[in-house]
């Protein structure tokens, strides 16, 4: 049992990654709309809010690798 310390910013990536889902389930609107409407409403720049996406995919791709690596290691 161990306890996970996330920043601000990872939590954040993870509510707009989940805040764009529901966007896009509620509008049917594709991504790049959901992102676009987010920007305006957060008042940042698109590339911002794509950033904001990028982030959040980037570390659950780290978090499979790593717990990948730490299986073959203990084999």
């Amino acid at each position: 049992m161990g306890i996970e310390i996330t920043s601000t910013r990872e939590t954040m990536n993870k509510y707009v990654t989940q805040l764009l889902e529901v966007i896009q389930k509620k509008t049917g609107c594709d991504t790049s709309s959901a992102v676009r409407w987010l920007a305006e409403q957060a008042g940042v720049s698109e590339r911002t809010a794509w950033n904001w996406k990028q982030q959040e995919k980037l570390r659950k791709a780290t978090e499979k690798n790593l717990g990948r690596i730490a299986e073959e290691l203990k084999k």
